[in-house]
């Protein structure tokens, strides 16, 4: 058993090994090379002290820590990957649609008016997973070939909207919890009055948790790219209800999302709150159409999970706190660039409406567009 926990050591000491070199033997593209190449170098040998702390110390010869150097090998090797998929698949992987992924980013934090250094922008998720963001190793990830699209486009912003939480921690947390532990404490004492409690009381402190934990910063990134990017975003969260549509999960959460009726109602807050109000009922005719032919199953406390009226104050401290770090509206984008990313991809949705049998070529001429503007 010694034997073999130290193998496990010393076989993940040669992967890091490797991996460093092969990042210090190479020169990566300017983009990567000055600061997300060395910090990624500096993770794996900090990780590789730590490995080699443990190769050198004595607790792998002495049998009864058996399960500590086994618990202790899993948590490095996690780490490492960790650095292999988030850090070095990044590096690996970037190639031309990369280049100009960050390019445009770059573009559109000029566009937003947000003064931080834009995150790296990889295309190494899948459709599956679709667009997701690492605040911590400050990353932003898209499925292959998504730069021949734009229509996906608006939740990229929702992904710089986690970027943006991070780097202004708890700010609308600070100032929602008290309201949302006001209304779940008011429906818990009601459930002793009605004598509902046993089944209402483990309910409702069950997605009080999931606000706290997750909720709240999905509906704030929500409604920052809805600030950012206009209708055009309203459009892609209706997009992405319709696959929800085929497992009948419209007004289904997980611990993770709030639910995608949820998500629509506070996107067409934020809406009507920046000013969009025509194009808000214009798409929410469309969703309660969408709605009622769709008719997918919805459990009947629903209603307590997700009450307009913690949506309405979750919108109002959002805009605000949008308006507090200075980003810039949608419409202050086009009034100071004219033609702005968030205005493109508005333009691509209407022209998927309005000429969808030649959407792909004009498509094409908006992406090149953006192209020759990097």
């Amino acid at each position: 058993m010694i034997a073999f926990i130290k193998g496990l050591y010393h076989d993940l000491n040669c992967r890091v090994q490797r991996m460093l070199n092969i990042l210090n033997s190479r020169q990566y593209h300017e983009d990567i090379q000055k600061a997300f190449v060395p910090k990624t170098i500096e993770y794996l040998e900090e990780l590789k002290s730590l490995l080699q702390a443990k190769i050198s110390g004595v607790d792998l010869d002495i049998d009864i820590l058996a399960n500590n150097n086994l618990y202790e090998f899993n948590e490095l090797n996690e780490l490492f990957q960790t650095i292999e998929l988030y850090r070095f698949e990044v590096i690996a992987n970037y190639d031309v649609p990369e280049i100009y992924f960050n390019k445009k980013i770059a573009r559109i934090y000029n566009e937003i008016r947000h003064l931080s250094i834009p995150p790296i922008i990889t295309t190494i998720s899948n459709s599956e997973n679709y667009y997701w963001a690492h605040p911590v190793f400050e990353i932003i990830a898209l499925p292959y070939g998504e730069e021949n699209n734009l229509l996906n486009l608006p939740d990229l912003y929702h992904e710089i909207g986690h970027l943006i939480c991070k780097q202004y921690p708890d700010i609308v947390k600070a100032k929602f919890s008290p309201a949302l532990q006001q209304y779940f404490n008011a429906e818990i004492d009601r459930s002793y009055d009605e004598k509902t409690h046993e089944h209402y009381v483990p309910f409702l402190q069950n997605k009080h948790k999931r606000w706290e934990e997750y909720w709240i910063e999905e509906f704030t990134c929500d409604m920052i790219a809805t600030y950012l990017c206009g209708p055009a975003f309203a459009w892609a969260n209706m997009k992405m209800s319709a696959l929800s549509n085929g497992s009948n999960a419209i007004f289904v959460d997980s611990p993770s999302h709030p639910s995608d009726e949820a998500r629509m109602r506070a996107v067409f807050l934020m809406l009507n709150k920046i000013g969009f109000n025509y194009e808000c009922d214009e798409i929410k005719s469309s969703w309660e159409q969408f709605l009622n032919h769709t008719n997918n199953p919805k459990h009947p406390d629903y209603k307590y999970i997700f009450p307009e009226a913690l949506l309405e104050a979750l919108t109002d401290i959002v805009y605000d706190y949008c308006k507090g770090i200075d980003l810039a509206t949608y419409n202050e984008q086009i009034e100071a660039h004219q033609n702005p990313v968030s205005k493109i991809v508005n333009d691509a949705w209407q022209t998927l409406f309005d000429n969808p049998n030649e959407f792909e070529k004009l498509q094409a001429e908006m992406i090149a567009q953006i192209r020759a503007s990097l």
